[in-house]
């Protein structure tokens, strides 16, 4: 028997992990579609099944070789089933089970942790974008293309600070709780 696969594309922003969380628990449970993997923006690749109540957790971890082994192990002792990773966010599951946490963080603080691991990236990344759009190459070779270049990559530049902002905004949430 051939097993069935869906992908769909759909895009989440880092501080959008719960509504992430909460749309494949709802793809799981109603449709039956299973998190197989996820890749670069936002394809998700699914297998199709029975519907069943699940459970999914997202976290942020940058990870070095050896250190992997004893994260995941963490996770499955735990009871959660590590089902993929992009660039270094973690996805995790387990079926729904009345009256056990739902959670991977139990409190306020480890959540706000995990979104603090994710600031130092998104910092480099703003960086470098920032250093091309001083560039002189701009000045130098005056194109149209250039031009639409750094417009593009001027609007990711702002989604970035947008995205610093809310992770921000998200932390200091979770701290007041």
């Amino acid at each position: 028997m051939q097993t069935e696969w869906k992908r769909i594309l759909k895009w989440f922003w880092a501080w959008q992990d719960y509504r992430e969380e909460a749309w494949l628990e709802s793809l799981a449970c109603e449709r039956g579609l299973h998190l197989a993997s996820v890749g670069p923006f936002g394809a998700y690749t699914f297998n199709v099944g029975s519907p069943q109540p699940m459970i999914y957790r997202l976290d942020y971890q940058y990870l070095k070789g050896q250190d992997e082994p004893g994260y995941l192990q963490l996770f499955e002792d735990a009871g959660w089933e590590h089902v993929d990773q992009m660039s270094n966010w973690h996805y995790f599951r387990r079926p729904e089970v009345a009256g056990e946490p739902r959670e991977i963080f139990t409190d306020s603080a480890s959540k706000a942790a995990k979104y603090r691991r994710l600031i130092p990236f998104l910092v480099i990344v703003c960086v470098l974008l920032g250093a091309q759009l001083n560039s002189s190459l701009y000045d130098r070779y005056p194109s149209v293309a250039l031009e639409a270049i750094q417009l593009l990559l001027f609007c990711v530049f702002l989604l970035l600070v947008y995205s610093l902002i809310r992770i921000g905004l998200r932390i200091r949430e979770l701290s007041k709780r």
